[in-house]
């Protein structure tokens, strides 16, 4: 039993620090209140009380504190990964996706953070204590459960970080409790600054050179998509630095990129269809598809680190495959190739079914989402994943 999104707070006036009703953010310009928006919910969950992976509301930032109880487990999907992880929910309840192309911000879809590392998505743990804070940021997919009776607090908040990501913000259509928000109304007035002066300190997204792809600029300089300078005004991902042949990285800035040839530029991205910036090519024997960097990373590609090189190196640091000839996407065909000529209709088969296994016919077989439709001994139709297929009694 979870009692979630119940308007109110704990927090009186007299509490200036952490007061999560008095935090100074862009959300304060809305002229209405949006509850658990830019004004508190809280919730009090029980033993193993769920909430289901999701972001927040408009992309927005969110912070949460456990007032009294017990402690609270989250696991958390690293922004860069959520492509990867949408398009892999979306396979796995394509009917919801066909029915609403933002089904995952109905808050109600939950799967195991274990197959989600099967699939290479990597997952964040952390366990939050009574009196801990928890923030989450935009493009971070998070879930989790509580561990006992406990009480917590939470509402979301807007840094000027936040402003254009929350402009290109999908929302649902399908439920009547959809939050919308007007960005360009709440934004702060700036006055234009220097393109550089707006990177470091303001974090507005600057573009790279050498690919299409925009991310929010307060990641840190170790992630890949951080920006590095090469020029006045002119900024690199250090990934697409890293993976050029002509490019690379010393003291923090990057060179080579007036060394590019030409027809590397003219090349087209095979993820984003777009012409623009650079791109690298497939290492698979003489395949000569192309792709950004960038593209090829938020789209799942294989990217493997060549050993022994630093980002000094005036060499590509990466051997990247193309989506035919990705190895694990090759992997995964073969196995789907061999799953399907194996799981023929009439067949008998063992899947788990409650506490114990029960005995079942396949009624149809589904390659895409990797499942069937079993006709089970007690005259259930169920939808069973391969993995949980057995051929022979266990």
């Amino acid at each position: 039993m979870y009692g979630a999104d119940l308007l109110g707070t704990f927090f009186d006036d007299s509490i200036h620090c952490w007061n999560l009703n008095k935090l100074d953010n862009v959300l304060n310009n809305l002229k209405t209140v949006v509850p658990g928006v830019n004004s508190p919910y809280l919730y009090f969950g029980m033993w193993k009380a769920t909430f289901a992976w999701h972001l927040e509301d408009m992309d927005l930032y969110s912070i949460n504190l456990i007032h009294f109880g017990a402690p609270k487990q989250w696991y958390v999907i690293p922004p860069d990964y959520r492509k990867k992880f949408e398009n892999f929910m979306q396979g796995q309840f394509y009917i919801q996706y066909k029915h609403c192309h933002q089904f995952l911000r109905h808050k109600t879809f939950i799967i195991s953070p274990t197959i989600l590392k099967e699939q290479g998505i990597p997952i964040q743990r952390c366990v939050q204590q009574p009196g801990e804070i928890i923030v989450t940021f935009p493009y971070g997919y998070h879930s989790g459960y509580n561990l006992d009776f406990n009480c917590a607090e939470s509402v979301n908040f807007a840094l000027d970080s936040w402003v254009p990501i929350g402009k290109k913000a999908k929302a649902c259509n399908c439920i009547e409790d959809t939050v919308m928000i007007d960005v360009d109304e709440i934004a702060p007035k700036q006055e234009s600054k220097p393109q550089q002066e707006e990177h470091l300190k303001t974090g507005i997204k600057t573009k790279c050179v050498l690919c299409p792809v925009e991310k929010p600029s307060f990641v840190s300089k170790d992630d890949d998509y951080c920006l590095m300078p090469f020029s006045q005004g002119a900024y690199v991902h250090k990934l697409c630095a890293e993976a050029m042949d002509e490019t690379y990285i010393a003291k923090d800035r990057v060179y080579g990129v007036d060394d590019i040839p030409p027809i590397r530029k003219k090349l087209i991205c095979i993820y984003c269809k777009k012409k623009s910036g650079a791109c690298m090519q497939c290492c698979y024997d003489k395949c000569s598809r192309s792709f950004h960097a960038t593209c090829a990373m938020e789209s799942g590609a294989t990217m493997k680190r060549k050993a022994g090189r630093g980002s000094a190196s005036k060499r590509s640091l990466y051997d990247a495959h193309c989506s035919q000839h990705d190895p694990k996407k090759v992997e995964d065909r073969q196995y789907i190739k061999e799953m399907a000529n194996k799981l023929k209709r009439d067949l008998e088969i063992y899947t788990k079914w409650k506490d114990g296994v029960c005995k079942g016919r396949i009624q149809k077989c589904i390659p895409k989402q990797k499942v069937c439709k079993v006709l089970l001994q007690n005259g259930t139709i169920k939808r069973v994943y391969w993995r949980d297929i057995q051929l022979s009694p266990p």
